[in-house]
């Protein structure tokens, strides 16, 4: 009922809608800036399942080392804050090979130092 003046005795019942909070979960690069999938919000208590994640990403070799996608840190995980997901790369170093092309086949050479003439 409406408040009024008491008069006699009356009971009130409080009542409440709910709304579940959203957060943010963004996947960014090693470096931490560059965004590989735009923020996305989610109901707090997604499950990390329900996440969804960018396709693995990639990073191009160099001269020196390629790189092999490790994951996310932190994990991916229920939803319950706003969260920048950053992608761990492991970097592994080339080893030294020596090519050579003979009549139109191959020779690779693996060297733990390739000696200089």
């Amino acid at each position: 009922p409406a408040l009024a003046e008491v008069t006699e005795n009356e009971t009130y019942t409080a009542t409440y809608s709910s709304t579940v909070n959203k957060y943010t979960v963004t996947f960014v690069d090693e470096d931490g800036t560059t965004v590989l999938k735009e923020a996305t919000a989610y109901d707090y208590g997604t499950a990390a399942a329900d996440i969804v994640k960018p396709a693995d990403p990639t990073k191009e070799a160099t001269a020196q080392y390629t790189y092999t996608f490790n994951g996310w840190d932190p994990a991916v995980a229920d939803v319950t804050e706003n969260v920048n997901v950053k992608k761990q790369t492991q970097k592994s170093a080339l080893k030294n090979l020596l090519s050579f092309l003979i009549c139109n086949m191959q020779l690779t050479i693996k060297f733990a130092h390739i000696p200089m003439v």
